[in-house]
């Protein structure tokens, strides 16, 4: 029961987040993935919100955007050696 709660929970957190994203200026630049790592925030899942942020950064080859994305969750969850390292590793020449 409290599976199919969560599930819920997650995809009326999808559609609320896809159409804030439609009508923000943001929209072009976040892909699912991204909206899926949000979504799992909003429902307190932090470990399941990083770890969907992680694959996609690594997926877009190390993006400056997905990074900046990563960074921030990391912070938000005190994880502030990590963000750093992040952002020197993915914005040092």
């Amino acid at each position: 029961m409290l599976r199919k709660q969560r599930y819920f929970a997650l995809s009326k957190c999808y559609y609320i987040l896809t159409l804030n994203l439609i009508n923000s200026d943001k929209a072009p630049t976040l892909n699912m993935q991204e909206i899926a790592a949000q979504a799992y925030y909003q429902l307190n899942e932090y470990r399941m919100g990083l770890d969907v942020m992680k694959n996609y950064f690594e997926q877009t080859g190390r993006d400056a955007d997905a990074a900046a994305i990563y960074a921030n969750m990391l912070m938000d969850v005190g994880l502030l050696k990590a963000a750093d390292k992040l952002l020197d590793r993915t914005f040092s020449p």
